[in-house]
């Protein structure tokens, strides 16, 4: 059975907290912005803005750990104990993104394409254009 995709914001510290949801409303198209800053202690801060439909959360949460990755993504959800299909999404732009207030291309960041139970690519993952900018798009 295929069921129509739903938006939805969310946040979680792997691997301590699973998916948490906010209430807000999600659409698609929408411009988010996010940070996530170490206040220290075990605790970060986390902000997520919807700058299309005008809300913002924010919260500190406790995440243990060593402070040694960072993510930008876009992935299937999880429902139950099964990975959901990923809708055609055609392609989503990540912009300015930065770790450590470092670009995050020059910071170490990775690309890395999405890929099914088989192997195959089912999203792939642009190269940074040096501002922090890629793209991910839905195929292979």
């Amino acid at each position: 059975m295929v069921r129509d995709p739903q938006q939805f914001a969310w946040w979680e510290t792997y691997p301590a907290n699973s998916i948490q949801e906010y209430g807000d409303p999600v659409s698609a198209g929408d411009s988010l912005t996010s940070t996530v800053t170490d206040v220290g202690g075990g605790q970060y801060q986390m902000v997520l803005t919807d700058n299309s439909q005008g809300w913002t959360e924010n919260q500190t949460v406790g995440a243990s750990g060593s402070d040694a990755s960072a993510e930008v993504i876009a992935e299937a959800v999880t429902s139950g104990s099964s990975v959901t299909q990923l809708p055609d999404f055609s392609s989503v732009g990540f912009t300015g993104s930065t770790f450590d207030n470092t670009e995050i291309g020059s910071a170490g960041g990775q690309a890395i394409d999405m890929t099914d139970s088989s192997g195959n690519v089912i999203a792939s993952t642009g190269a940074d254009d040096g501002s922090g900018d890629f793209t991910v798009t839905y195929g292979g």
